[in-house]
């Protein structure tokens, strides 16, 4: 009786911080560890549980829910086929999976401790990111292996990117990009407000991604300026302008297809999501792979997340779903969804489904609650 009334009261005093783990604990091994991800079942069984509280319902998440509705409808009529069952969203439209993560995010299980708890976990995978790159490993099994064969061990130094525990050198940029927004939106007088900055800066750089390195210039230029007290539109105005001049300058400077080496090909890809989306302009083609592929049978995902909603779900879906999303931006979170926006021009970052970044994205947008969003 004791040990059950102990583990009672460790459960009503701690219990924020249990569902803070489940929830992050969930989505990162659904993310990284390669497990189908049917382990993120409980999770979605949340997101529904607070569907189900109607009394809470907010507007934001009705529009979001008719649109939804919508594409629902399209997928379930026209694409879906029982033989390709191997994953939730060969069941589940994206954009059904990206409104439970939104209703997840706007819960109140979702809290300022749970981001903070993925800046925790981010901030471990810069630190094992580090490691692999100062013994010249660029992924965990690469270290193991060295460590088994001390006698045979293969130095040198992974200049191309870590990968750590993410399926890819982008992808880990990607969560390090993720955890300087999340330290500025959130953690400015944190404690660990500075330990954050120089980790999401390392984790950048050691990811090896052009882009997001590229990206880090804007971004501290972006802050520099707020804190000249210089409005929004003025600082959006100039940070657009210098990029723009950049970009305006390289291609004079080389030529198209050399900028297309440097993106990795990005602008051979957005060139056939053109000609892509010129056929699925409206509803898109709600494909269960949401990917394109090419005549050699080849896949792969626009690397644009906005380009690949209109494929995916249709530009109406997608303009709707951009004016939700612009009426919910106000002074406390137009810093980080600007970035989201410019990540997302070369990477897919946000409207992937049920996946932590939409999670994250979706808690800075439609938080109900500003407090959620103001430095303590």
């Amino acid at each position: 009786m004791f040990k059950e009334t102990d583990a009672r009261l460790f459960y009503y005093q701690n219990r924020q911080l249990l569902l803070d783990i489940f929830i992050v604990s969930n989505f990162m091994f659904a993310t990284y560890l390669r497990i189908p991800n049917y382990i993120l079942l409980p999770t979605l069984l949340l997101s529904i549980w607070w569907l189900f509280d109607f009394k809470k319902s907010i507007k934001s998440l009705s529009g979001l829910g008719i649109l939804t509705l919508f594409s629902c409808i399209s997928f379930y009529s026209y694409r879906f086929d029982f033989s390709q069952l191997d994953r939730i969203d060969d069941f589940i439209p994206v954009s059904a999976l990206f409104f439970l993560s939104v209703s997840l995010a706007i819960s109140p299980y979702v809290k300022r401790s749970t981001m903070k708890l993925f800046c925790y976990f981010f901030m471990l995978e810069i630190v094992l990111a580090l490691v692999l790159f100062l013994t010249g490993n660029d992924n965990l099994s690469g270290l193991l292996l060295n460590v088994k064969n001390l006698a045979d061990y293969e130095y040198e130094l992974p200049l191309r990117g870590v990968h750590v525990l993410s399926d890819s050198a982008t992808v880990f940029g990607l969560n390090s990009f993720v955890l300087l927004i999340l330290n500025h939106q959130f953690f400015k007088n944190h404690k660990f407000y500075h330990l954050f900055l120089v980790l999401g800066i390392l984790g950048v750089v050691l990811s090896g991604s052009k882009y997001m390195i590229f990206i880090l210039l804007p971004f501290f230029l972006f802050k520099y300026l707020l804190r000249q007290k210089i409005g929004f539109s003025k600082i959006t105005l100039l940070v657009v302008s210098v990029l723009l001049l950049f970009v305006i300058c390289l291609v004079m400077l080389t030529s198209l297809s050399f900028l297309n080496v440097l993106t990795s090909q990005r602008l051979s890809i957005f060139y056939n999501f053109y000609k892509f989306l010129s056929e699925n302009f409206w509803l898109g083609n709600n494909s269960m792979d949401l990917r394109m592929s090419t005549s050699s049978g080849k896949q792969y995902h626009a690397h644009n997340s906005f380009i690949q909603v209109i494929a995916t779900n249709g530009f109406i879906y997608f303009n709707f779903l951009a004016i939700l999303i612009a009426k919910n931006i106000n002074r406390y979170n137009y810093t980080s969804i600007f970035f989201f926006i410019l990540l997302s021009l070369f990477n897919h970052v946000i409207f992937w489904g049920f996946y932590h970044l939409d999670l994250i994205f979706g808690f800075i947008v439609f938080a109900i609650n500003q407090k959620n969003l103001i430095d303590e």
